[in-house]
């Protein structure tokens, strides 16, 4: 049992030998608030969860303070209204487009020029440019401005979005209606979810430099809520359009082959073959063939820069191959067969374990095996970095409704522990431990480790339950799991 115990409150009442204390006032207040928390598990639950965010929010003030990278900098430009003109994927995606205008007959030099020859790291698929090329078509001059204009919106909607998926999931979990004491909590976590998503770095961070990943964690958080509201075919065409934007979700594909997902994976293979055809009509068959010369390339070279929170990242610290410190805006680390081949066989064991995973039973466990793959298809790729991780802050968010409604019984201590350091590390910049000496290198890996807490979790809870964690079996409407 936790803090929310009403033996702990009752300790307001008596000194450390147990007899009782003379003041009477201090008595009754700490009767309350026992009474409170014995009545009250899954309020108190969401209150604790209030005391991490908090956490959270004292540690980017400190950063501001002591003039770091902080997220506070970036949550004060967007209240005053300043909109960044970084363009970490408009720079790049902004000279592809200019490169199809010049030579409209070049199909398949598009890469070889861009990306080989001009060194510009065009990662990009060319099914991601055609929501520049309809912003074009509506009459938008396309700059790094606008763009962080949208992002801008798409943000704030975004974290309203991870407050909603927090409201609807408990009438999800609970069987039968929900008591006042649950509908209270989810009314406090559905409030402050908003608030703690605009607190996780890596989310916010993506705004900050200009990056397509704010699209991608709109419409991941999109998919989270109609698969958890029951609609999968909507979720497959918002998973369609990720892949148009990140090709390795078209994993989710396979996934849900497996998983006999029919609508899904037929509103999935509908919505990104529509857009492929699109994008090969208007760039061309040979333009897309040479994106896949660009991901064997990829593959092999890796990202040796500390924010490449991946196997491949760690890896590439561990033998300090490239630079750790500062990143390579034309360049990327030499080739080392040792790396490579161990971000490989990690990437195979991430993708086995997904595929070839028995889930439990109950309505529940298919959502929480859809968000385990969608971060596997994440940790898995060789470059994943921390702005990729936008999306854990639904993942968390469905982590701590789960814990909220599984009071006061959450399960063993390291996994309340574990979640809210998890939360806690992943949630805020610690760039400056890339400065760390020697081995503490893998320090740096910070992110990843966090996500690989967060997976363990998932499967345990994918699989049914393990370890003591929450699974599939619906919790009554005053019930702890």
């Amino acid at each position: 049992m936790f803090f929310w115990h009403s033996a702990y409150f009752a300790i307001l009442g008596s000194d450390w030998t147990g007899t009782k204390m003379s003041n009477l006032p201090l008595q009754a207040v700490a009767g309350r608030l026992s009474a409170f928390a014995a009545g009250s598990p899954r309020t108190v639950a969401v209150l604790a969860v209030y005391g991490v965010i908090a956490c959270v929010a004292l540690v980017h003030l400190v950063l501001a303070l002591a003039g770091q990278n902080s997220g506070a900098w970036i949550l004060r430009d967007l209240l005053i209204g300043e909109v960044p003109e970084a363009a970490d994927s408009w720079s790049v995606m902004i000279v592809a487009l200019e490169w199809l205008d010049v030579h409209p007959n070049a199909d398949g030099n598009l890469y070889r020029d861009v990306f080989f020859d001009e060194l510009n790291k065009f990662q990009y698929a060319p099914t991601s440019l055609l929501p520049l090329d309809v912003l074009r078509l509506m009459g938008f001059e396309i700059t790094p401005l606008l763009l962080n204009h949208i992002n801008r919106i798409i943000l704030l909607v975004t974290a309203l979005g991870v407050g909603a998926l927090c409201w609807v999931l408990p009438e999800r979990l609970v069987k039968g209606p929900l008591d006042a004491d649950t509908r209270r909590a989810r009314l406090l976590l559905a409030l402050v979810a908003p608030g703690a998503a605009m607190l996780f770095f890596p989310l916010i961070y993506g705004y900050h430099i200009g990056q397509l990943q704010i699209w991608i964690n709109a419409l991941f958080v999109g998919a989270c809520i109609t698969w958890v509201c029951g609609h999968r075919a909507t979720t497959g065409v918002l998973i369609g359009l990720i892949c148009m934007l990140k090709p390795q979700f078209g994993l989710f594909l396979i996934w849900g082959l497996f998983r006999r997902e029919w609508r899904f994976t037929v509103a999935l293979l509908a919505t990104g073959t529509l857009g492929l055809a699109l994008s090969v009509a208007i760039y061309g068959f040979g333009n897309h063939l040479g994106y896949l010369e660009v991901l064997t390339y990829l593959s092999r070279h890796g990202e040796s820069y500390w924010a490449n929170q991946s196997a491949n990242g760690l890896l590439q610290r561990i033998f300090e191959n490239g630079d750790i410190h500062d990143f390579g805006v034309d360049e990327f680390p030499p080739f080392h067969p040792v790396i490579y081949a161990g971000s490989m066989l990690v990437t195979v064991a991430f993708l086995s374990i997904v595929f070839l995973l028995r889930r439990g039973e109950g309505k529940t466990i298919s959502f929480y095996d859809f968000i385990f793959a969608a971060l596997v298809f994440t940790a898995a790729s060789p470059i994943a970095w921390e702005h990729h991780y936008g999306i854990l802050a639904p993942i968390f968010a469905v982590l701590a409704s789960v814990w909220m409604l599984s009071a006061p019984r959450n399960g063993p201590f390291w996994f309340s522990a574990g979640l809210g350091v998890a939360f806690l590390i992943a949630a805020v910049p610690l760039g400056g431990l890339r400065f760390a000496p020697g081995l503490l290198h893998v320090l740096m890996s910070h992110l990843y480790f966090a996500a690989l807490f967060v997976l363990a979790i998932l499967w345990a809870m994918a699989r049914g339950g393990r370890w003591g964690l929450p699974g599939g079996r619906p919790l009554s409407s005053g019930e702890g799991a």
